[in-house]
């Protein structure tokens, strides 16, 4: 199964967080840089709020901060499955 989630961030401290609670609960990405092209495949894209502004992807969620980490990678399941709420 390709990834349906990416983690794009050049911070290797949010990069560790994001990464770390994705493997944590089995779930494969794709790691990208802020400034690579998306592939069609991807779902939804984590990244910091710092990164944010130079991504061109409409489902995008954010680790505004360490503690927020699963509710970061909660959100972005819920998008990659195509659920609503």
């Amino acid at each position: 199964m390709k990834a349906k989630i990416a983690v794009a961030t050049v911070s290797g401290r949010a990069y560790y967080i994001l990464v770390n609670e994705l493997k944590k609960r089995g779930i494969t990405f794709l790691s990208l840089r802020p400034w690579d092209s998306i592939p069609f495949d991807v779902k939804v894209v984590l990244t910091t709020e710092k990164e944010q502004a130079s991504m061109k992807h409409p489902n995008i969620v954010v680790l505004k901060n360490e503690s927020d980490s699963a509710m970061a990678v909660d959100e972005a399941i819920r998008i990659a499955q195509g659920k609503k709420d």
